[in-house]
Parts: C-alpha cells; sequence; structure tokens
C-alpha cells in the first residue's frame, strides 16, 4: 500500500483491540483489526513474568491481524489518568506555560516530577478567569507501555486518553457548536463526558461496566459466567424480554450511571445555564445491548445514538458485516489511529 499505515491500539482490562487505518487519495481506509482477550493480570501487575506475557499477547494480536505498520497510538484508561478541569486567572499562553505546572501541583496527588503533563484551554465565563483541562499520566505507566510495544516490534508515537481519542470519531453530521454526552462502557468502568464544542470539558469515571452487569446476572439467577454473558447479550436491559428477569438483574447496577449522568447534566445546567446538553453517543462493548439506549433516553431525557467509529471510513464489503455488531467497542483504537490521518 502506498499510504502509511497507523495502528491504533486500545489495551483495555478486559480485552486488547487494534486499528489499522492508512490514508489513500481522499479517504480513510481499513487496512486490518483484531480484537484478543488481555491476559489475566493485564497491566496491574509488576512482574516480569505477567510483562512477557502482555508482549506475548500483542505480538499474537498483531500477527493474527496481519498488521503491516510499525507505529503505534495508544492510550490509558481514565481510571489510570488525572484529569481535572480548573479555572485560574485570565493569562496569555505564554504566563499559563510558566505557571501550569505550580497550578496542577494543587490538584494532582503524585509529584509532578512523576507525571506527564499536558493542558488545553477551555475559555472562560468572564474576562477574568479561563478554564484549563489538566491531564496528567504517570510516566511509570506510559514508560512500561513503551517498554512493552518496543518488545513486541512496534513504535510507541503517542499516549493519549480513551476520551480525547473518542473525540475524533464523533460523527461529521453533529455541528461543531453542539454540546454532547460520551458514554464509553467498558468492560469494569465507564466514562463519562461532556464535549463543548468539541472540546472535551468534563470526564468521570464510573466503576460500573459490562462485567458488573454480567456478574449480577450470575448472582441474581444463578448462572454461571458464560450463561450469564450470553442472556446478557441476548436479553440486556429489556424489560420485555424474559419476563424482564434479566433487566431486574442489571437495572440496579445500571442505576449508577444513571444517577452519575444525572449529577453531570446539573452540573452543565450550573456551568452553562444558556446552553443545552441533550444529545448523546454511547461507546464501548455494552452499547448494543438491547435495551440499554431506550432505557438511558427514558431515565435522562437525552437523545441517544450507538457509535460507529469506522462510518467515515472506507470497509472492504467482506468484513463489513461481520464488524458491525462490535464496532462500538472499537471507537477508542479507531480515534487513536486517526491521530495522524486526518
Amino acid at each position: 500500500m502506498a499510504a502509511q499505515a497507523v495502528l491504533g491500539l486500545d489495551i483495555g482490562f478486559h480485552s486488547i483491540k487494534a486499528v489499522e487505518l492508512a490514508r489513500v487519495n481522499k479517504t480513510i481506509q481499513l487496512v486490518s483489526l483484531g480484537s484478543i482477550p488481555t491476559p489475566p493480570r493485564g497491566l496491574l501487575s509488576e512482574t516480569t513474568v505477567d510483562e512477557k506475557a502482555m508482549v506475548d499477547t500483542i505480538l499474537k494480536l498483531l500477527h493474527d491481524m496481519k498488521a503491516t505498520s510499525k507505529i503505534v497510538n495508544t492510550s490509558l484508561p481514565e481510571s489510570q489518568v488525572y484529569t481535572r478541569v480548573i479555572e485560574v486567572p485570565k493569562l496569555s499562553e505564554k504566563e499559563l506555560a510558566s505557571s501550569i505546572q505550580w497550578e496542577a501541583e494543587q490538584y494532582i496527588p503524585l509529584p509532578i516530577s512523576q507525571v506527564n503533563l499536558d493542558y488545553a484551554v477551555l475559555g472562560g465565563e468572564d474576562n477574568n478567569s479561563m478554564h484549563v483541562l489538566l491531564v496528567a499520566a504517570p510516566r511509570k505507566i506510559i514508560d512500561k507501555y513503551s517498554r512493552i510495544l518496543a518488545e513486541a516490534g512496534v513504535s510507541l508515537a503517542s499516549v493519549e486518553t480513551d476520551a480525547i481519542a473518542i473525540l475524533r470519531v464523533i460523527p461529521k453530521e453533529v455541528p461543531e457548536s453542539a454540546n454532547l454526552l460520551l458514554i464509553n462502557i467498558g468492560a469494569n468502568a465507564s466514562d463519562i463526558c461532556i464535549v463543548r464544542k468539541r472540546i472535551l470539558t468534563f470526564v468521570r469515571t464510573v466503576p460500573i461496566g459490562g462485567d458488573s452487569f454480567t456478574r449480577a446476572i450470575s448472582e441474581e439467577l444463578g448462572f454461571n459466567p458464560a450463561q450469564s454473558e450470553e442472556y446478557k447479550r441476548t436479553y440486556g436491559l429489556d424489560k420485555e424480554k424474559l419476563e424482564g428477569k434479566v433487566f431486574a438483574s442489571i437495572q440496579p447496577v445500571f442505576h449508577t450511571i444513571i444517577e452519575e449522568i444525572k449529577k453531570i447534566q446539573a452540573f452543565f445546567r450550573d456551568h452553562y445555564a444558556n446552553e443545552e446538553l441533550s444529545s448523546a453517543i454511547v461507546y464501548g462493548g455494552s452499547a448494543r445491548l438491547p435495551g440499554l439506549i431506550s432505557y438511558i433516553a427514558g431515565e435522562t431525557g437525552v437523545d441517544l445514538q450507538v457509535s460507529n467509529p469506522f462510518e467515515d471510513i472506507e470497509v472492504h464489503p467482506s468484513i463489513k458485516q461481520q464488524i458491525e455488531a462490535n464496532s462500538p467497542s472499537f471507537a477508542v483504537s479507531v480515534g487513536l489511529a486517526l491521530k495522524d490521518l486526518i
């Protein structure tokens, strides 16, 4: 292929997903993609044995999907990153650059020398102040990612957060001026973000995800994990299916996410009284659970759609149907691969 391809690698607690994209003339094409279960102890372990298991798993994934690129963009889960919106006096770009470390020290619970710090100006509500998004990632974790990927034979080009990667797969038809909720339901946690005029302005992580729903079904209905996973995928939050038994198992757990969405809606109303936050996009492996969209909409009053991160990407017809069912779970990896292509 004439164009250079880029790999987006989403290393989750449940699975590792990779998407390889390339720009060919005026289109972005899907070159390859794949997914593989994350080793049991994953990135949480500090042992050499578990680190080697991660290397071997990534090597197998890239081999099986026949990846050609050696350039990798990856991300850190929001639970591993410190993200905070702070209000500071109105400063010039130069003044902010010289003072941002001092400002960050007040909010980041690690010595600044131990983190990679990034920031973005979000604007302010008056002429005397402005809002700044702080993102701090522990260098220890970034060094570990870099080491593992180097052992897997690829070069780490960039590290960012899941939420920032997902911004790139917001559908083109969504107006630039829109305010959105992005809801990324992962395996063991869910991220709820406010995007205001295409700028990430708020991130909250809830320690509830797809695995929480599976465990709830297992505990309530007495199924083994495999059965519980199958029932979750088949019946989800649909009150009409199986006499609502699966819904009744999941709903108390899922309600934590609903309550967090409502708090974030209240936060937005308090800070941006003259603006609306009435639309949301759902991402992640649980995005297509039956009844999920209608349940969130009914509880929160927002209009929702399920993400299709491949919407603006040229996909070969032979695999289009194959990836459609799981496309929301590739949102982060697609966003990462797009970083150098748009």
